[in-house]
């Protein structure tokens, strides 16, 4: 017997060589096209075909198809005829619809950066070639990273106008607006600016303005980062600010007003956080948080585009700041006194740790002094 398999980017069939000719085998539903997809159920076990398909819109994050999948472009519109290539009048309306991430990012960046989720984008372009207004809308949803699973995936819905000149040289009158779905009715971010020349991101100039973002919203980001963050810390309040970008440097304040940071049903820190921007660099001032000892430590953070820094200094129990440190994957360990009973007392803690994004996290020189010994 001379079976065939073809395992296709969207559908997998099967045929075998029956009485001089080809004769297709039907699955166990009668279908002789069987979808690519996988998917694993709440008891653990793995579905194919049409019962995986179906679940990955109730069941995202627990479903995947082939990263080859690339959804459905639809492209439509007109040019009609001028002198010069700028004065060319054009008409054009484009979607993508339900494509998969990891398609997205093979056929735009030429490899798979290792997200998942579905894109569907539209745009649409009315003018001249040398001079046109451009509008999209972009809308991620289930987005998360393809080596976990994260308990809460990230939706995204960006509507964004703007108009092009020089033949797509320049972009003015930037004007984009995010409103998460879980926030205030007048809650979100936009942005408005202008990039005076597209091969050059330093030309960017504008200003990026968030109102009432949920904060969860910024964890749920987060955790589809990482799978480090505890499934059971929650952090509340909402974030508000702005950021300016010009002369190629970015300066700005944000603040989180009501922030509540807990861990289960212990809240590790309480009220408004701040956070300065200054040279494309992001500095929350210092915050108290509880761990566990008789006073609070101090954590300060800073952000760039290369990575992160993090200082903790202060007391905790040392239970405690186990925890922390394995969901931060801190490169280190505090030193405790195993003679003293290790439940009923803090330890000083001095830790600065950085890390890029693309690494592991490294110990970095900490702060000279050294905290005293006390008990809770």
């Amino acid at each position: 017997m001379i079976v065939g398999i073809d395992l296709g980017t969207t559908n997998s069939a099967l045929a075998i060589w029956r009485d001089a000719r080809v004769v297709m085998v039907p699955n166990s539903l009668g279908a002789h096209l069987t979808p690519s997809a996988v998917s694993v159920d709440d008891d653990g076990r793995l579905l194919v075909g049409m019962a995986a398909r179906e679940r990955q819109v109730t069941h995202p994050t627990r479903t995947d198809t082939a990263v080859s999948d690339t959804g459905v472009l639809h492209v439509d519109g007109t040019l009609g005829r001028a002198g010069t290539l700028e004065t060319v009048p054009v008409d054009l309306h484009a979607d993508w619809n339900a494509a998969p991430l990891g398609a997205v990012s093979t056929i735009v960046l030429g490899r798979d950066i290792g997200m998942r989720g579905e894109m569907n984008l539209g745009a649409s372009i009315h003018g001249t070639v040398g001079d046109h207004q451009a509008d999209a809308h972009l809308e991620l949803s289930g987005l998360r990273r393809a080596d976990f699973v994260p308990a809460h995936t990230l939706n995204v819905d960006i509507h964004c106008s703007a108009t092009a000149t020089g033949v797509f040289h320049s972009l003015t009158g930037i004007d984009c607006a995010w409103p998460p779905a879980n926030g205030p009715a007048q809650s979100g971010l936009a942005a408005k600016g202008s990039i005076a020349d597209l091969w050059n991101p330093k030309s960017a100039t504008g200003e990026l303005t968030l109102t009432d973002v949920p904060a969860s919203t910024i964890l749920d980001a987060v955790r589809v980062a990482s799978r480090r963050i505890p499934s059971d810390i929650t952090l509340d309040g909402n974030l508000s600010g702005s950021v300016t970008r010009a002369d190629g440097t970015s300066e700005g304040t944000l603040t989180i007003a009501g922030e509540q940071l807990a861990w289960g049903k212990t809240v590790l820190s309480r009220g408004d956080v701040s956070a300065g921007i200054a040279e494309d660099r992001l500095k929350l001032a210092p915050v108290a948080i509880d761990l566990g000892a008789r006073e609070p430590a101090t954590v300060a953070v800073s952000f760039d585009l290369h990575g992160y820094e993090l200082d903790i200094q202060g007391y905790a129990l040392p239970s405690r700041l186990k925890v922390w440190s394995a969901a931060l994957g801190l490169p280190v360990t505090p030193v405790t006194d195993n003679a003293l009973p290790q439940l009923a007392t803090s330890v000083p803690v001095n830790i600065r740790v950085g890390r890029t994004w693309s690494g592991e996290p490294v110990a970095l020189p900490a702060p000279t002094g050294k905290a005293k010994r006390r008990k809770r």
